[in-house]
Order: structure tokens, then C-alpha cells, then sequence
């Protein structure tokens, strides 16, 4: 399973998920997407040669937009679960139909 992370900061839910994929066969972190271009979390992913992201959400009028971008994200890199980890916006209905079991906060 290819597992997608979105966080804010400090990323340490997304540390712990990068732990115990480390040990897990079937499952692997293949992006972490931030909103926030200083989050600390997205150094740490770095240094475990996993894809990352910024996608700030600052330069979006409007909430839809910025879902759809990070979906785009997740799509292009055939992400089949999400999970939230520290992550500081709230989804859109869309995006949330989009991932609907397939997305854990």
C-alpha cells in the first residue's frame, strides 16, 4: 500500500508512521505534503529519502483549489490511503467524497 501524509509541522504522528512502515513490508510512505513551507516535519521526511511537497495554501483563494492540488498530488503519485498527521486544514466535502475510506485523521 502506498501511504500519503499531509502535516503542518513538526511532523511527530508522521515520524511515527515513517517508523513503523520502516518495519511493514506492504505498506510505505511514498510522499509527505505539507501547507506550511516551515514545516520541521518535511526535513526529517527528507532525510529518509521520501518524496515531499509544499503546496501552500496561502496561494489559494479559494478552499476547493487547494484541495484539488494536493489530490492532483496524490493521484500523480498513485497514493492509495492518506493520513493526517498533524495536518492544520480542514478538507473540503469533495476532497472528502474523493477519499472517503481511503483517509485517516
Amino acid at each position: 500500500m502506498k501511504i500519503g501524509i499531509l502535516i503542518s509541522g513538526s511532523g511527530s504522528n508522521m515520524i511515527k508512521l515513517i517508523e513503523s512502515c520502516q518495519n511493514d513490508k506492504n505498506a510505505s510512505i511514498n510522499i509527505v505534503i505539507s501547507n506550511n513551507p516551515g514545516a520541521k516535519g518535511i526535513d526529517f521526511a527528507k532525510s529518509k529519502n521520501i518524496k515531499t511537497k509544499i503546496i501552500n495554501h496561502k496561494e489559494f483563494s479559494q478552499r476547493e483549489d487547494f484541495d484539488s492540488q494536493v489530490n492532483n498530488i496524490l493521484i500523480e503519485n498513485k497514493i492509495d490511503f492518506l493520513c493526517n498527521a498533524g495536518f492544520m486544514r480542514i478538507h473540503g466535502k469533495k476532497f472528502v467524497k474523493k477519499w472517503f475510506n481511503k483517509h485517516l485523521n
